[in-house]
């Protein structure tokens, strides 16, 4: 099919076949393709006359087109038509035919050839069934006005069966995408209603939401800043609220992160204190092997100098021996020509030494004599005189010790005393032995009933010992919750201070428990928590608040503690005879006693009171017991407990735990075998004191024999001492009366006296004699002597000499024996050290390498081992102090910090884009409202007029929300005076009343719009005479003023008599068997043409 423009016919003929297509109501319709088709265009009324007159004139010159306009349209194979080629006016275009005849296929090919989806068409959803029937393939082409001084843009689209297509722009090959974009450039919205009305989308438009309505219209208006404004808008509070939330999730979060780190800070705190002890300590470490180094360096150098001077001093002494030495030669060499002189003048003295002694020993012999001959003369005499005396004496004395002797009892007496006595000392020990041998034995049967009492008391030791072997466990006891040595302190602690508090302090709960069976006391200790178990109990609040405040706060101690608001009663939900025949022997509260404020902590805080303890009997009812309500309960081999699930079905299930070896309740105190204990104790006590007073009856009595036995002894004593001195003054006696008859035997003297004179005159004379012979001797004796002795004290000073160099000799080489000694020993210590600080330097450059930074840490740091030492101890000891947290909740902490400061950041970088968001919104909000309510308020005047022009009323309301999303466009109209204004949907007014709102609203955006054209398709379809009329009217007003877009009125029928303009053209749609070719056609146009 062809066409040509003004005052030309163009007809179309089609295949002889049926297709089956859409009407313009939306129903089917089938349509009689065997009937030829054309396109007959038209101008208006008074064009036509000039035409008649003879006068050619085209549909409007190409410079009224709009940049956008469609200049000329050929379809091929599309639809209804074989080929067709037409050229719509530049203003107001009225396509008319009846129905069937192809006038919406014309809307499909503007859509579908500017690129167009087929759902904008409420038609075939395949771009493929737009193809003429029977034809494989077919064509679009639209030639749109070029903006300016371009060209026009000339799109063509080739559709193929297969639903592909090719794409042509100007003659050449290209894309979809790039006509889309040729397309918007020129400002051409097929996609949008307020353009583009399709007859199968009138009731969609009425159909539309206020939000889908504005942003059509906002799009329509061309306002291309608004649309982005309105949609940057849209994006930006999407934004918020996903921003709001997400700040939102992310603060809460972080608040339950921070709220899980401040329970940990106090942990945190001392584990971080603890490192910085342990940081120091390693540091402290390190520096000391260097300090080692250091120490061991100065060593060296000191020992070096040392050395050095060791050997100086060496070298000096060895120097000063030889002056010496020489010295000491020269002496030698004097002293041996004094000891040859010497010992000649010695032989001489030794000869004449013999001879004055044999002149001596001659002298000396005659003296003697002559002394015991004067000496036996005066004895001679003496003894004479005293003979008489002596005996007077004698028979003296003899009478004194005979009168002595007489004073005695007789000797036999004496003998028979002490018999007698003897026999009562035999018999006194007999009774004595009697008396021992009770003792013993009752001593004996004392020891045993101590020994007894010692054991009975070492077994209640044992059992109080309980309880410090229970201390010595837990003082050892380090876990997360627990520290033992922590308990400890606050044990000791409060034993001192209990008087601070206002009620009972009892703790740590495992101290307090005592339990006989150790069974019952694994299983006791699998059924509290640790920090129940090793927690102290307060009565009062307010005590354990003082007791925290002194020992968590104050003295860094970690311990637990809790306390009873109030007495908690003893509750059982189960009776335990419905049990026993399973085996149940106990509950567990039953099996152990502790004082009432522990067990009410135990209740409240274990539920012990609820858990019951089974037999090994239990093993055959196991089912049985865990089909029963009981919740938790143990046997000799495990412990269960029942939960019940929080889903689904809250299915219950059964845990069973092995038992593990008790720790701290495994030894209690059996209060029974104590009672009998201490009865027992009780008895040997009374036996114990009812031996004591026998044996004080037997030392009485063994006490008094004692006295007597002694008291005979003491006579029998005194016997002995009187018979002695009986024998010793008879023996006395004896020796005296001997000593009388020896003086008596004594001779005259007289003759002996005158032997002993001439004696001793003889001896006088040879003595002198001898005496002057002495006195020659000792002359030469002296002479010699002094000789001797001149060359002794030569000698003497020579030895003198040669011992005082010797002595220095000696005292040098002492010295530099001790000096080459000294020099050795520090050579060797100098070598040890300095091989040593090798050593040690190797361990510190391997322990710890010297750095920079390394360097500047240890100056801060003592620089003496005793002190580096006593740091290090005190950094081991303030760590020790500091209870070990769980390392993995110090893993923990750090990495919710860490989650806390990249969450904090997140928070603050979201408040802060929230804030630049919101001045955003506000900012761009402020370029889009007002001219967008200016755009409102000219639509809403001029809908406004409109409707009152038809005798109705209409509105426009910009209806603003929060969400931008939501902003709308509502159109408001009342037809009748009974009606209240309402809204325009696509249920409330009828056809006719939508399709009148629809094309008001769209003539009223005809002032404004910007796009290239707008077609509206059957818009008049269920619109009385009248409002046909009047919107016909307003539509060729508006559409036809200067300077306005394109516009394209599709409609079935048109009213007689209705108002025509010279801007318009008309384009008429046709078809029927007596349609002419496109070639006679056109040449019947011209030919009248011409005419």
């Amino acid at each position: 099919m062809s066409g040509r423009t003004r005052n030309k016919r163009v007809f179309v003929e089609t295949e002889e076949n049926d297709s089956h297509t859409t009407n313009e109501n939306g129903g089917d319709e089938v349509v009689d393709e065997t009937q030829p088709s054309q396109i007959a265009q038209t101008p208006s009324s008074s064009t036509t006359k000039r035409v008649r007159n003879g006068v050619r004139q085209d549909n409007g010159h190409e410079d009224e087109y709009k940049p956008g306009s469609i200049v000329r349209v050929k379809l091929h194979n599309f639809v209804t038509y074989d080929h067709c080629e037409f050229r719509p006016g530049p203003q107001l275009n009225v396509v008319v035919g009846p129905n069937g005849s192809g006038k919406s296929s014309i809307v499909c090919a503007l859509a579908l050839g500017l690129a167009g989806h087929t759902n904008l068409l409420g038609r075939a959803k395949e771009v493929s069934d737009f193809i003429k029937h029977g034809a494989d393939r077919g064509y679009i082409e639209i030639e749109l006005k070029g903006n300016g001084n371009s060209p026009n843009l000339v799109i063509r689209r080739d559709i193929k069966k297969d639903g592909s297509s090719d794409w042509r722009l100007n003659g050449r090959s290209s894309t979809k995408n790039d006509v889309l974009k040729r397309a918007q450039d020129l400002n051409v919205q097929v996609d949008n209603l307020c353009q583009f009305l399709p007859q199968d989308k009138v009731s969609s438009f009425a159909a539309m939401d206020p939000p889908e309505l504005l942003q059509e219209t906002e799009q329509a208006l061309g306002a291309d800043q608004l649309i982005s404004l309105h949609k940057q808008l849209i994006e930006m509070k999407k934004s918020e609220k996903e921003l709001n939330l997400r700040l939102t999730d992310q603060t809460s979060i972080l608040d339950n992160l921070k709220k899980q780190n401040q329970a940990l800070e106090r942990d945190v705190l001392r584990f971080k204190e603890r490192e910085k002890h342990l940081q120091r300590k390693e540091l402290l470490e390190k520096k000391k092997p260097w300090l080692l180094f250091e120490e061991s360096r100065v060593k060296a150098l000191e020992l070096k100098e040392l050395k050095t001077a060791a050997l100086e001093e060496l070298r000096k002494s060895q120097q000063a021996l030889e002056p010496l030495k020489a010295r000491a030669k020269d002496v030698e060499v004097e002293v041996a020509k004094l000891d040859r002189a010497k010992k000649s003048v010695t032989d001489n003295v030794a000869k004449l030494e013999t001879t004055k002694k044999a002149k001596n020993e001659e002298f000396d012999k005659f003296t003697n004599k002559y002394d015991q001959c004067e000496s036996d003369l005066q004895r001679l005499k003496e003894s004479a005189k005293d003979k008489d005396r002596k005996i007077a004496k004698e028979n003296s004395e003899i009478e004194k010790l005979e009168g002595e002797l007489s004073a005695i009892q007789p000797l036999k007496d004496i003998d028979n005393q002490i018999n007698s006595l003897n026999e009562r000392i035999r018999n006194g020990n007999r009774g004595q032995a009697e008396i021992q041998a009770k003792r013993i034995e009752l001593t004996e049967q004392r020891e045993r009933v101590v020994a007894e009492l010692r054991e009975y008391a070492m077994k209640l030791k044992s059992m109080e010992d309980i309880k410090e072997r229970r201390w010595g466990v837990i003082r050892n006891q380090v876990a997360q919750n627990v520290n033992g040595k922590d308990c400890w302190q606050a044990f000791l602690w409060l034993e001192a201070n209990r008087k601070m508090f206002k009620g009972r302090i009892l703790g740590p709960v495992a101290i307090e428990i005592n339990c006989s069976n150790p069974q019952h006391a694994i299983y006791i200790e699998m059924a509290l928590p640790s920090w129940l178990l090793f927690a102290f109990v307060c009565e009062y609040q307010e005590d354990r608040d003082l007791f925290l405040k002194e020992l968590v706060d104050r003295k860094k101690l970690k311990i637990n503690s809790t306390f009873l608001p109030q007495p908690v009663p003893l509750r059982r939900e189960y009776n335990i005879d419905d049990y026993k025949k399973y085996g149940m022997e106990n509950w567990m509260d039953e099996t152990f006693t502790a004082p009432d404020l522990i067990k009410q902590a135990l209740y409240e805080n274990a539920a012990i009171n609820t858990i019951a303890i089974f037999g090994n009997e239990a093993m055959k009812h196991m089912q049985s017991i865990h089909d029963s309500p009981l919740k938790a309960y143990y046997t000799p081999e495990s412990r269960y407990t029942k939960t019940r699930s929080k889903y689904g079905d809250r299915n219950v299930s059964t845990v069973s735990i092995p038992l593990r070896p008790g720790r701290f309740l495994s030894a209690g105190v059996d209060e029974e075998q104590k009672r009998k204990i201490k009865e027992a104790e009780t008895l040997l006590k009374q036996k114990l004191y009812d031996y004591d007073q026998e044996l004080a009856k037997h030392s009485e009595v063994e006490s008094q024999a004692n006295k007597d036995l002694m008291e005979i002894k003491k006579q029998k004593d005194n016997l002995g001492i009187e018979k002695k001195k009986f024998d010793t003054l008879q023996k006395r006696i004896e020796a005296k009366r001997k000593m009388i008859q020896e003086l008596e035997r004594t001779d005259d003297t007289t003759e002996d006296e005158e032997k002993i004179k001439s004696e001793m005159e003889s001896i006088l004379k040879r003595r002198g004699k001898i005496a002057v012979e002495v006195l020659k001797t000792m002359k030469q004796y002296v002479e010699q002597q002094l000789s001797s002795d001149m060359i002794i004290l030569q000698r003497a000073e020579a030895l003198a000499n040669y011992s005082t160099i010797k002595d220095e000799i000696a005292t040098e080489t002492m010295k530099t024996e001790s000096q080459q000694k000294e020099a050795e020993r520090i050579s060797k210590q100098f070598d040890q050290v300095r091989d040593q600080a090798r050593q040690r330097r190797e361990t510190a450059e391997k322990a710890a390498p010297l750095t920079n930074e390394l360097k500047l840490e240890f100056e801060k740091l003592p620089n003496t081992l005793p002190e580096l030492e006593d740091a290090i101890e005190e950094a081991t000891a303030s760590a020790n102090s500091i209870f070990q947290t769980n390392p993995q909740v110090i893993i923990d902490y750090e990495k919710r910090q860490e989650e806390i400061a990249e969450l904090q950041e997140k928070v603050n970088s979201g408040e802060s884009n929230k804030n630049d968001l919101s001045t955003k919104i506000t900012r761009t909000r402020e370029k889009w409202e007002p001219p967008l309510e200016k755009l409102i308020q000219r639509i809403k005047a001029s809908f406004s007029k409109f409707f009152s022009e038809i005798g109705c009323v209409g509105d426009v309301v910009l209806n603003k929300q929060e969400d931008f999303a939501q902003w709308g466009l509502e159109l408001r109209v009342k037809f009748r005076d009974t009606d209240n204004l309402s809204t325009l949907t696509a249920h409330l007014q009828s056809g006719g009343e939508r399709s009148v709102a629809t094309m008001l609203f769209l003539i009223a955006l005809q002032d404004l719009t910007p796009v290239p054209f707008r077609v509206v398709d059957e818009i008049n379809q269920g619109m009385d005479p009248h409002n046909e009329r009047m919107i016909f009217s307003q539509v060729v007003n508006c559409a036809t003023k200067p300077g306005l877009p394109q516009y394209f009125l599709i409609t079935p029928k048109l009213l007689p008599d209705l108002t025509w303009t010279e801007r318009m053209t008309v384009l008429c749609v046709f078809n029927g068997p007596w349609m002419l070719e496109q070639e006679k056609w056109e040449q019947s146009v011209k030919d009248i043409t011409d005419y």
